[in-house]
């Protein structure tokens, strides 16, 4: 061993809040719990969204076609750069199928609600991520952008709308045939 060094951290004062552009160390601690509280907001919602979104795939059932499952699964290979083979096939197909499925499920609904990305959110984001637009990049771009922007959207729509029972998580249609003392929805 050659060297061992401590680590110092500062005291929690108000010299320390003034360095952080804070008044005291009172609005830090309040600060502090304001994002705390917003980061559990968005984790709880982002969990929601995870059950509303397995709740889509359990409830709505119908025959994908091949060709377009067939092409997320060569997606997902090429995203890995794995080969095509028996064992991938098994282990990513129904992984496919359910992107695919899920994402008809939402441009249904994206219809249904008339729910649009308009042209300057999606130059609002491309802005934000620094992505440089040109001729050759612009249409592939704007459509996935685009696209991932209507899925949000759709998927806000349907958090904000969804009926959640007191329970923590969203019953699946099993559970609530099967669950005579829960809330229904």
């Amino acid at each position: 061993i050659k060297k061992i060094e401590e680590r110092n951290l500062p005291q929690i004062d108000g010299d320390f809040a003034k360095k952080i552009n804070l008044d005291s160390v009172d609005d830090m601690k309040k600060k502090l719990l304001e994002n705390m509280k917003q980061h559990e907001e968005k984790r709880i919602e982002e969990g929601l969204k995870e059950s509303i979104s397995k709740v889509l795939l359990e409830r709505i059932r119908f025959e994908v076609p091949k060709t377009l499952i067939q092409n997320e699964y060569v997606k997902i290979l090429k995203e890995y750069d794995l080969p095509d083979s028996d064992s991938n096939k098994e282990r990513f197909w129904s992984i496919a199928e359910n992107r695919i499925r899920f994402n008809l499920i939402l441009d249904k609904i994206t219809k249904k609600e008339n729910l649009q990305v308009a042209e300057s959110e999606i130059i609002d984001l491309v802005t934000k991520l620094g992505i440089q637009l040109t001729d050759q990049n612009r249409g592939d771009v704007i459509e996935y952008l685009g696209g991932m922007l209507s899925r949000e959207k759709v998927m806000d729509f349907l958090y904000k709308n969804a009926k959640i029972s007191e329970k923590s998580r969203i019953l699946t249609p099993k559970e609530v045939a099967n669950d005579t003392h829960s809330l229904r929805h």
